[in-house]
């Protein structure tokens, strides 16, 4: 834990049955090749694994591997500062349970503006425990598109349960790509499900990403990509959306993503259940 730092390094260490292994102040600081598991089982405060770095600035937290419940990466406002230019890519989350965290990498809790952040090369899996929980999300507090061109690339997410895979929260000019997103699973009552979710967002790019729900969808209604609140000149283009279950209640490749300025280029549905593939 540090506070009020600046250019901390963190670098190698192995880190056993800690609550929250990393919590510092995040301006320059590096974080990068450390290993944290838990022993212990989801009643215990020590199992939860997260790092977390406050007020971050050109931060750079890659390569390390986190195992155990809430097992997360958190990159946070807490003073004001505007969260810019930091870099989360090469790490393995491994969630084997949820106490209170619904999301496996986030940037942007309580900030209000952020800006130039990268989310690149991860892998999540586990679960997620929460449907409406995000495995990748990129938020803001405030009105306004003050999230501005950030970027979300080249992740694998597979979860064992459903849940929203990315979420993008007042977000302009932000780019999501050649991402490889998996869920699966059933749900106790009839509801819906968004493989992706945007909120009040626009010039936002999705691009090239591959949906998958691996097995389950009893009652589930899936959105591959839903979005709500104010939103324009988005761009949805070659993205696969793959069902492969028959169990679903419905299927929508893209569900309420709006008309305004939207744009939709070669995206493609498949599922097992020839009724459903001709959702759109």
């Amino acid at each position: 834990y540090t506070t009020l730092g600046e250019g901390t390094v963190i670098n190698s260490n192995s880190f056993v049955d800690c609550q929250s292994p990393v919590d510092i102040d995040g301006t320059g600081c590096v974080v990068t090749g450390n290993s944290m598991y838990t022993t212990e089982p989801s009643t215990r405060t020590n199992s939860l694994q997260i790092i977390k770095a406050r007020d971050a600035a050109g931060a750079v937290i890659s390569n390390n591997s986190i195992v155990g419940v809430d097992a997360s990466i958190s990159i946070e406002r807490v003073t004001g500062t505007t969260l810019k230019n930091n870099i989360v890519s090469g790490n393995r989350v491994h969630r084997t349970a949820r106490s209170g965290i619904s999301y496996g990498i986030r940037i942007g809790t309580n900030a209000t503006f952020n800006t130039g952040n990268k989310i690149t090369g991860n892998t999540i899996t586990g679960v997620m425990g929460d449907q409406t929980g995000s495995a990748i999300e990129l938020t803001l507090s405030g009105g306004g598109f003050r999230g501005q061109e950030n970027i979300v690339s080249n992740n694998t997410v597979i979860m064992d349960d459903p849940c929203q895979l990315v979420y993008l929260n007042q977000q302009e000019r932000a780019i999501v790509s050649g991402n490889v997103l998996k869920c699966a699973g059933n749900i106790a009552s009839a509801g819906t499900v968004r493989m992706m979710l945007l909120n009040t967002s626009q010039k936002v790019d999705v691009s090239e990403n591959m949906f998958v729900w691996t097995s389950g969808g009893v009652n589930v209604a899936a959105k591959g990509i839903a979005a709500t609140g104010v939103l324009s000149d988005n761009r949805y283009r070659a993205n696969a959306f793959e069902i492969e279950s028959a169990s679903f209640t419905s299927v929508d490749q893209m569900g309420s993503v709006g008309a305004d300025g939207q744009t939709y280029e070669r995206n493609v549905l498949s599922t097992l259940n020839p009724e459903l593939n001709g959702a759109a």
